[in-house]
């Protein structure tokens, strides 16, 4: 329950810093075309793209950069390890014997129906698909920041996000009224459409 409570104040805190990153928007000052149109259409496109380019502002947003997990064994703390999600690691030794290997990383983290996929690549709604050894003992968890999946019946071995930090980056956006949410959608959608 202590990483269900933790996992939860750590999501409000990244949705508040997601926030606030919507309050710090900066215009951005971009050129007009420099060749006078020749007609009518020319003119007509020239003008739509200059209001486009009037419009485009750059927000400020944020995203996962790592985060910090702890592993349980039958109510046994075994150790803690940080995933820096731009470089993860495909390995991470906890302790003597204790060993989390990273098999799939999804930084945007959907489903399609049939199998976790990523929308976009950056580290918004992080998921995980670890294999944990323990001994003699191993299991496959599929991890979100907020819930866990175990693969098969018998599990004693958990694990939980107990902090995360985060890292900005700057996005273009047409509407500096778009919340951070319409930003990553529409962000998501460029993507897509590439």
């Amino acid at each position: 329950m202590k990483g269900e409570t933790i996992v939860r104040m750590i999501t409000a805190l990244i949705v508040s810093f997601a926030l606030l990153a919507g309050c710090g928007i900066q215009a951005v000052n971009e050129a007009g075309a420099d060749e006078e149109p020749t007609n009518k259409e020319e003119t007509q496109s020239a003008k739509e793209k200059e209001n486009k380019n009037e419009n485009k502002q750059t927000k400020q947003l944020y995203q996962f950069e790592t985060m910090t997990f702890k592993l349980w064994n039958s109510d046994i703390i075994r150790g803690q390890f940080t995933v820096n999600l731009l470089n993860p690691a495909e390995t991470y030794e906890i302790a003597e014997g204790v060993k989390v290997e990273l098999l799939e990383y999804f930084p945007d983290y959907a489903h399609d129906g049939e199998n976790p996929i990523s929308r976009s690549p950056y580290h918004w709604n992080p998921a995980f698909i670890f294999q944990i050894t323990d001994g003699d003992q191993m299991e496959i968890l599929f991890s979100t920041t907020d819930r866990i999946w175990k693969a098969g019946e018998e599990h004693t071995m958990e694990v939980a996000v107990i902090d995360a930090t985060t890292t900005t980056f700057e996005a273009d956006v047409h509407d500096v009224r778009s919340t951070i949410e319409e930003v990553i959608e529409e962000k998501r959608d460029q993507l897509e459409n590439k």
